[in-house]
């Protein structure tokens, strides 16, 4: 199934405000959405693999980003750092406790902006991750 990452990037920062705004990006790993990095003042860019956070490293290089994002390779619960918003990047999905997450996602930054795969979509299906996007 094919995505068009340039699609969902284009929707996502026309739905948010990430003009100068510090963020909280939390599955950042891999760079896919990198590019809302450009509005934003700085991005703490959250994901516990340190494969995806190399990735990461490279697109944020790739699109001249690299001295905008702080790399953070830790659980996003161990976060303590406090931003304008938390931006869940396909992820919420793949956490232990969902509503957890959202919860300590309000204690750090006013707003919070999920991308996520929606009950029901042909992707979440596709992926096998119907039962964790229903519960998430």
């Amino acid at each position: 199934m094919a995505t068009d990452i340039a699609a969902i990037l284009d929707n996502l920062v026309r739905f948010y405000p990430f003009h100068g705004k510090v963020m909280i990006s939390v599955g950042a790993g891999g760079g896919q959405f990198a590019g809302y990095g450009r509005a934003a003042r700085r991005v703490i860019a959250v994901d516990s693999d340190a494969a995806a956070h190399a990735a990461l490293a490279e697109r944020v290089a790739a699109l001249g980003l690299a001295k905008k994002f702080v790399l953070v390779e830790s659980d996003f619960m161990a976060v303590t750092e406090r931003a304008d918003v938390v931006l869940f990047e396909f992820c919420l999905h793949e956490m232990h406790d969902p509503g957890a997450a959202l919860a300590h996602a309000a204690t750090l930054a006013p707003d919070v902006v999920i991308l996520d795969h929606a009950p029901g979509s042909p992707w979440s299906y596709a992926a096998d991750e119907s039962e964790k996007v229903a519960a998430s």
